[in-house]
Order: C-alpha cells, then sequence, then structure tokens
C-alpha cells in the first residue's frame, strides 16, 4: 500500500502556493512522484482561482489537490475527486476536482459544483449519470481524460517508491527481474540461492521444480525430485498461500512461482492483494463471478500480464449476463490472453455477437475459446464465424450449446480459412445432418480432435465422419453417447485402436 502524505509535507506544499514560490513546489511534489514545471504550477493556480472565486470556504488548495491525485495514483481504479466541502444549502458552490491516473499519465480537472451533490458529474456533463460505485463510472472517465479542455491539465507520475515483491536487500529487485522475464529460469535460480541463504524453503522448490521443468516425464531420475516436490507443497502450502492476501482459494506452482491461481472474486477483487506483486500468475481461475465484480476485474492493472482467463458460473451466485460480460469486454487488459474459458455463464448469442465485434481490438492474441453452456445457438455462432479474426483460433471448445446442424454450418464453411486443431461440439443437438455437414468441410482438414459425443448421430453420420476425406488428420474422434451401429464402430475401432482416450461408443442401431 502507497504511503500516506504525511501533514508537515502538506503544510509545506500550501506554504509554498500561497507564496507563489514555484522553485519550492517543484521538489516537493517531485517527493512524492509528480513532474512538473513552474509553469505547470502556475496553470493549475489559475484553475483554482477561478472555480474558487471569492469563497472563503469549500475552496480547494495545492494540498487538497495533490492528496486527491495521490489518491488516484495509488489506487486500485486510477482516479479519485475531491471537493471543498458541502453546506445543506443548493446556492452554494463548491470546488470539485478529478484526477485520472494510467501509467506515467495524470490528468487533473478543476471545476466548480453546487455544493449539495459536488461530484464529478455536476462539473463535466459527459461523466453523468455519475455512480457511487466507482468502477461504474471508469468509461466515462477515460473518456474524459483522453479528451483536451481548458479545465484540465497533464502532469507525469513515476511511483518514488514503487512495491516490490520482497523489501528486504536485493530481494525486491530478484521478484522484478523474475516478473519482466517469467519465461528465463536464471534470475529464478539466482532468487533460489539467495532465498537457500537465508533458510527459506521457497528457495529450494524453485530449484527443484526448474530441474523438474528440464527432465522429460519419463525420466526416471526425476522420481526424487517429485518426491521432495511434493513434501515441500505438502508442509509450506498453506503458509505460502496465506501470505499472498485474502480471497486467494487455490495454487498451482511452477518452476518455483504461482502461474495458476483459483479465486474468490467477490473477496479478492475487494481486497489489496500482495498476488500480482510477487508471483508471475499467467493463468487465473475465477468462478463465482457476479455481474458487480465484472468492472473490477475488466481494470484490474494485473489483468494484462495474463495468457489464460477462466470463468465459471456456481450454483449459489447469479451467473453473467450478456451485459455483463460485454461490459468485460470493453477491457483493454485483455489483449494478451491467449485461453478464453467462459462456463455456464448464459452469455446467449447478444453475448457472442458482442465478443465477434469486439475481438479483433481486445482479444488479438486469443487462439483458444472455450464457451461451455453457454445458451448459444447458430445465430452467434455465424456472427463469429463471419469475422477474420475467428481464423486465428486454434482451439474452439462449445461443449452443451444448442447449435445443431445449422450453427455446424456456420462453422464448417466458414469463409475465413484458419488452422483449427481442435473443436469440441459435444451435446449439441447436430444429430446425422450435422454429422455429414462436418465430413464434407474442407476448411477442417487442419483438426486433430473432434468431440461430437452425445449428438444423435446414427450410423450415417458417423460413417461420413469416418470416411471423410478432410478429416485424416484426426488423432481423436469422440463419438459417445451416439447411436452409431456395428459397422461404423468397427471402422472406429481400426481407425482410432491407437487412441484409447476416445472411449467405447455406443453400438446401438
Amino acid at each position: 500500500m502507497a504511503e500516506d502524505l504525511n501533514p508537515e509535507w502538506l503544510v509545506s506544499l500550501g506554504t509554498a502556493q500561497l507564496a507563489e514560490d514555484w522553485a519550492t513546489c517543484v521538489p516537493l511534489l517531485r517527493e512524492k512522484g509528480f513532474e512538473t514545471t513552474a509553469d505547470g504550477l502556475k496553470a493549475l493556480a489559475r484553475l483554482l482561482d477561478k472555480a474558487n472565486g471569492r469563497r472563503t470556504v469549500r475552496v480547494l488548495g495545492f494540498p487538497q489537490v495533490f492528496s486527491t491525485a495521490h489518491e488516484a495514483a495509488t489506487s486500485r481504479w486510477g482516479f479519485s475527486y475531491g471537493y471543498g466541502g458541502v453546506v445543506d444549502d443548493e446556492r452554494e458552490r463548491c470546488t470539485v476536482c478529478l484526477v485520472f491516473r494510467r501509467g506515467e499519465a495524470v490528468v487533473l480537472g478543476i471545476g466548480e459544483s453546487r455544493a449539495r451533490e459536488p461530484h464529478p458529474g455536476r462539473v463535466w456533463s459527459e461523466l453523468m449519470p455519475w455512480s457511487p460505485h466507482a468502477p461504474d463510472n471508469l468509461p466515462r472517465v477515460l473518456v474524459w481524460a483522453s479528451s483536451t479542455a481548458p479545465d484540465r491539465l497533464r502532469f507525469k507520475y513515476s511511483p518514488p517508491a514503487p512495491p516490490t515483491g520482497r523489501s528486504e536487500g536485493g530481494a525486491g529487485r530478484l521478484v522484478n527481474a523474475i516478473l519482466k522475464s517469467p519465461e528465463d529460469d536464471t534470475p529464478r535460480l539466482v532468487y533460489a540461492d539467495w532465498l537457500t541463504e537465508r533458510n527459506d524453503p521457497r528457495g529450494e522448490l524453485i530449484s527443484v521444480q526448474c530441474a523438474l521443468a528440464q527432465l522429460p516425464e519419463d525420466d526416471a531420475s526425476g522420481a526424487a525430485l517429485k518426491e521432495r516436490e511434493k513434501t515441500l507443497l505438502a508442509t509450506h502450502l498453506s503458509a505460502w498461500k496465506e501470505s499472498l492476501g485474502p480471497g486467494v482459494i487455490e495454487l498451482h506452482f511452477q518452476r518455483g512461482f504461482v502461474e495458476r491461481v483459483v479465486i474468490d472474486p467477490a473477496v479478492f477483487l475487494r481486497q489489496t492483494s500482495r498476488l500480482f506483486e510477487h508471483e508471475p500468475v499467467r493463468h487465473l481461475v475465477a468462478p463465482a463471478l457476479r455481474a458487480q465484480d465484472v468492472s473490477a476485474l475488466a481494470h484490474a492493472p494485473w489483468l494484462s500480464q495474463l495468457k489464460s482467463l477462466e470463468l465459471s458460473a456456481h450454483p449459489y451466485v447469479a451467473p453473467l449476463t450478456p451485459e455483463a460480460f460485454s461490459r468485460l469486454l470493453e477491457s483493454r487488459g485483455l489483449r494478451g490472453l491467449e485461453r478464453l474459458s467462459v462456463q455456464q455463464h448464459p452469455i446467449s448469442d447478444l453475448g457472442l455477437m458482442v465478443l465477434s465485434r469486439q475481438a479483433p481490438g481486445v482479444l488479438p492474441s486469443l487462439k483458444e475459446l472455450e464457451l461451455i453452456e453457454a445458451d448459444i445457438t447458430a445465430i452467434g455462432v455465424e456472427a463469429l464465424a463471419t469475422v477474420r479474426w475467428f481464423g486465428q483460433l486454434k482451439r474452439l471448445e462449445l461443449k452443451r450449446n444448442n447449435l445443431r446442424s445449422v450453427g455446424v454450418e456456420a462453422l464448417a464453411f466458414a469463409s475465413m480459412r484458419g488452422e483449427l486443431v481442435h473443436l469440441g461440439l459435444d451435446a449439441n443437438l447436430i444429430s446425422d445432418d450435422g454429422a455429414m455437414i462436418l465430413g464434407q468441410a474442407p476448411r477442417l482438414a487442419t483438426l486433430k480432435s473432434l468431440d461430437v459425443q452425445r449428438n444423435h448421430i446414427g450410423p450415417r453420420g458417423a460413417k461420413t465422419l469416418l470416411d471423410s476425406p478432410y478429416l485424416k488428420a484426426l488423432d481423436v474422434l469422440q463419438l459417445n453417447g451416439n447411436r452409431m451401429g456395428e459397422a461404423a464402430m468397427k471402422m472406429w475401432v481400426d481407425r482410432f485402436r491407437l487412441a484409447p482416450q476416445v472411449g467405447t461408443p455406443n453400438i446401438e442401431s
């Protein structure tokens, strides 16, 4: 958590402002990370003089303005506002300050408002309606901060003492090196040595897991390492999880650091968590994400470091609506995602159509898309299959939806060619007609895995799949739960006898 501004510093800043001693103000602000010039401070003073007018109460000075700016720069949402006080009289006025920070840019606006409801929406009409729930205002504040106007200024901000993973000695620098190069083992092993010298068992876990990562799965020499890994995790996992803050349900370590985490969104997103300050987390699972938590997730500063995001519903928590899912897709923090999984949230065709429209800009790196039991029909799939972005997907999982043969046709004959290697259509009511469409689609020639379980496919559809000249590259064909008949079953066994994971289909005629 950022250091609070101390009273002595605020008094010094206020005194320097009153004396128009800009040469003193500039280094004072630099101490707290704000970079500006004497001309910039003079411009701010003029804005304050105009907004404050002749009032002697409900006014703002530099101490109040930069307290608000410091709060914005260190807050979860990246913005904050302050005002000069409230009285129970609509005719009275007060000065309002709104500050937004993104990266090293700080936008600071000053205006005058009625004192009864002195929020930014009363000063800048584009911010209406102003919500008491801070994250709901963020999209409008983003637009406000992007526009130029005479009542707002821009400064630079560089945190004077950014939070590091471990502040003692050189630990912070070591952890930061790992966060910057998560694929490189060298900084991990250097840090492991540093911890081992201090009798911290985490150092041994890093060394053990890095060694295991270099060995083939079937290498017998890894048995002792695996046993030691198991012992370390059994002994210390609870303490390591507790140290990372509230709302962490489950951790998965890889090469000594947290790679995958399961969180309780209702707790995790409302608490200051140390997790992303310490660990190069790449995969996040957020079961039971509520609509009111979507904005918190969408604007979380750590979202951009994720490669995989999984959202699954919970029977005792209301699932996401298409509108809530659409708000998530407004986040630029998703640009690094390679996998997005949405399970049992009824985002419906509306949500999929929004995804189709937003994906090229918001999800440019996505390779794997899972929409499981999401209330999707052929309408949504047709929208998805018509965008050029669809061609970049490698894996598409649409289990337990309602595509039927019409939706299958949209996927199979999409105009955008790609290199899809997995297509999951389990329980989609596609029947023989859908199976025959799949078997006649040249676009699916790149498939290595096809899942058409529980789809009312009979002998005719099964034979079309097995005889298809376009599905010759399949390593896995899942046909469980279909009445494919004995002849088709024999064809399947002969072709996939080396694929026991597929199981035995229902052979009833």
